[in-house]
């Protein structure tokens, strides 16, 4: 028998998991378009066509992974937990990068600005934040 968080932590909880399944639907989805583009190249190249093949497979593993957390069992908290513990540091990886490019200390290869809106800033913040906040929680209750 496995011990079923309070009422309020199971709200939370399913919010989490419930953002988390949106934003792997996106990378899904977002996946699959790239592929598309990479498909009606001529010619294919075979790594592109591999890289979002697996990036494909990966957000449908965490996906899937996503909806066994529903259950709110400690062992599939744990198994999202596990599964998404990186996204922390991606995100402020993606930040920091962000806003090299934004103050102009880092140019393309052939020497241009990246133009990085305020926009882009505040929603790779978010997600940041939000990957810390969710880490704490899935791991508080894995």
């Amino acid at each position: 028998m496995y011990r079923t968080p309070l009422t309020s932590n199971r709200v939370i909880l399913r919010l989490i998991i419930t953002i988390y399944m949106l934003l792997f639907l996106l990378a899904i989805t977002a996946s699959g378009y790239f592929f598309t583009s990479v498909i009606q190249a001529k010619p294919i190249e075979l790594i592109n066509l591999l890289k979002y093949i697996l990036l494909f497979l990966l957000f449908l593993i965490l996906l899937v992974q996503a909806f066994r957390a529903m259950s709110l069992r400690p062992a599939r908290i744990r198994s999202l937990a596990g599964s998404t513990r990186n996204f922390k540091w991606l995100f402020t990886i993606t930040l920091l990068l962000t806003l090299l490019f934004r103050f102009g200390l880092i140019k393309t290869v052939n020497g241009q600005f990246i133009e990085i809106s305020n926009l882009q800033i505040g929603l790779v913040t978010t997600a940041a934040l939000f990957c810390f906040w969710s880490d704490a929680i899935l791991n508080k209750h894995g």
